[in-house]
C-alpha cells in the first residue's frame, strides 16, 4: 500500500491544513496540482501568482486561492513546502478525501 502524499494537520495558529509531500518544485509542478484541485472540487482554475526571481526557479513560491462557498482556500508553494490552508477543519478534511482521489 503506497503511502499518501497529503497530510493534515493545524498550524501553530490553529488554521487547518494540507501539506503535499511530493510534489514538483516548478510553475509546473504547481499547476499540475491547482488543476487536479479544481477538478476535484469542480471549480474553474484559478490564476496563479508568482513571485520571486525567475532566472531561479527554485526560489520562486506560488500562489492562489479557491471559494469554496463562503470559505476561501488558499493554495501555495514555496521552497520549502507545498501547503493548502483552510478557515475550517470541515472543508479540510472534505476537501482531503475528495483531492486523494486525484492525487
Amino acid at each position: 500500500m503506497n503511502e499518501s502524499p497529503l497530510s493534515k494537520y493545524n498550524w501553530a495558529n490553529g488554521q487547518p491544513s494540507i501539506e503535499i509531500d511530493s510534489y514538483q518544485h516548478t510553475r509546473v509542478g504547481f499547476e499540475a496540482l491547482v488543476g487536479k484541485l479544481a477538478r476535484a472540487l469542480d471549480l474553474p482554475k484559478p490564476k496563479i501568482k508568482a513571485d520571486g526571481i525567475p532566472d531561479i526557479p527554485s526560489l520562486m513560491s506560488y500562489e492562489t486561492e479557491f471559494v469554496v462557498g463562503e470559505e476561501k482556500i488558499e493554495f501555495e508553494m514555496n521552497e520549502y513546502s507545498c501547503t493548502i490552508g483552510f478557515q475550517t477543519e470541515k472543508l479540510r478534511d472534505e476537501v482531503y478525501s475528495k483531492f486523494l482521489a486525484f492525487i
